[in-house]
């Protein structure tokens, strides 16, 4: 016979758990944002654009993405976490909510966070927290169905990122040992003290050699379209090997790759923690529950769609690293390293214009318009493409078409900018979802540009 503890534990819904580790985990990761950087996390995820979902109101969005306006969600979105895990209430000295209460606590964090990812990944287009969002809808179900559920959560989360590397990276080609050298190299190689390894000799005693390389990465793909997934027919005594995998994945990261990329994914460690826990046996109502939420939107995407899922808020492919060493190397010297962009800007400017202008990369904010009458003026700048429309983890799926990106397996001349350029513009143009954050206008024309030592336009090498 149980205790009356034991009774009371058993009847506590998963949502506590999920939000006190949730909130803890939050809000280690605003504390190292401010002792690294020196701001607050509502600062360093501002940006010059935004991209805004294809049903919602761009001046919605854009009202929001006001540094006031932020501040608020993203205060309100800890605090609701805090209140979720019950500690709110007992900071505040006021009597828990009963169990009838309690489902509207759950569906009010669940909003108030909804808010908060909208406004945030709209400008950073970071991934790591979509399993968040998707978990705070999830515990507004019944305590046994929201553990399916964030259990499906976390493989879904897991197997989207193998299945677009496989996808967009070519598999095998994927796994070639130039893959996993380049993005090793890239880091170590980084600017930035935080985006390098951990250890760094390790680093290069790995890129040194190419078994280690692909070793590193046929244990991604097993990892994420093999183990994950298939803890769907482990029992629940076994379950805990999909999170210690993962765990081990992330702390990989962060010795041999990049301190800041291991870090970013720190609040994604609850979904792994608590998705992992369920104890639904196979061939149950609440197992196929998991089932159909870890495997369904990716398979019904390629077999509806024909490929990943779109990139349009609160859908996402999950796209993480998924160039091959190749592609992401035609890339980065087309689009990031050298001194050629692909920039975006608006109707106003022209190829005859946007020369001496600057341009503005990911993770900055555009200078105040020097027109203080007209703040919708757009900015007198362009704004670099890279980690808006394509990146190491980020692409749109349009831009998949028409041979408009890197193939498997290409080299520098194989690929035809020109493409691109051709087709992000019938995608700026056509969507119309990305704004500028300032004027909140449309951005619809997409260059092929040089820069100047200044970083500036110098010259536009290709009309789109």
């Amino acid at each position: 016979r149980m205790t009356a503890k034991e009774e009371g534990n058993e009847q506590q819904h998963i949502s506590i758990t999920f939000y006190q580790w949730q909130f803890a985990a939050t809000l280690v990761w605003w504390i190292l944002v401010r002792a690294l950087v020196k701001k607050n996390l509502d600062d360093i995820t501002q940006g010059s654009v935004f991209t805004c979902p294809s049903w919602l109101s761009d001046r919605l969005l854009h009202q929001l993405q006001l540094p006031k306006h932020r501040r608020i969600v993203f205060v309100a979105s800890l605090f609701s976490l805090a209140v979720g895990g019950g500690w709110g209430f007992a900071v505040a000295g006021v009597q828990p909510p009963d169990q009838t209460q309690q489902v509207f606590v759950r569906f009010a964090v669940a909003l108030v966070f909804s808010l908060y990812h909208l406004v945030e990944s709209s400008v950073t287009h970071r991934h790591g927290e979509y399993p968040l969002l998707y978990n705070v809808w999830a515990m507004c179900l019944p305590s046994l169905y929201a553990s399916a559920a964030s259990w499906g959560i976390a493989i879904h989360f897991v197997w989207s990122t193998g299945i677009g590397k496989i996808w967009v990276g070519g598999g095998t080609k994927w796994m070639a040992p130039s893959t996993m050298r380049f993005y090793l190299t890239t880091y170590y190689n980084a600017k930035m003290k935080l985006s390098r390894p951990c250890l760094p000799s390790l680093n290069r005693w790995v890129c040194q050699r190419s078994w280690a390389t692909v070793l590193i990465s046929v244990f991604t793909i097993l990892l994420e379209c093999g183990l994950v997934p298939l803890t769907l027919l482990l029992p629940a005594s076994l379950r805990w090997i999909g999170c210690t995998g993962m765990v081990l994945m992330h702390l990989g990261i962060f010795l041999i790759m990049s301190k800041k990329v291991g870090i970013v994914f720190a609040t994604t460690l609850p979904t792994y923690l608590v998705g992992f826990q369920c104890t639904a046996d196979i061939k149950t109502t609440h197992w196929w529950l998991a089932v159909s939420v870890a495997l369904l939107p990716t398979l019904l995407s390629f077999g509806v769609l024909g490929a990943t899922l779109p990139e349009n808020w609160p859908s996402s492919p999950v796209l993480l690293f998924m160039w091959s060493g190749e592609q992401a190397k035609v890339l980065a010297d087309t689009l990031m390293t050298r001194d050629t962009r692909v920039v975006l800007c608006t109707s106003d400017k022209s190829a005859k214009n946007i020369v001496g202008l600057p341009v503005i990369h990911h993770g900055s904010v555009a200078a105040s318009t020097s027109n203080k009458n007209d703040k919708k003026a757009a900015d007198q700048a362009v704004h670099d493409c890279v980690l808006r429309v394509i990146g190491f983890t980020i692409l749109h799926k349009p831009l998949l078409k028409n041979e408009a990106v890197p193939k498997p397996g290409c080299c520098q001349d194989d690929w035809d900018v020109n493409v691109f350029v051709r087709s992000l513009r019938l995608f700026l143009e056509s969507d119309r979802r990305l704004f500028e954050t300032q004027s909140g206008q449309p951005l619809v024309n997409a260059y092929f540009v040089r820069l100047d030592p200044n970083g500036n336009v110098q010259e536009v090498l290709s009309k789109s």
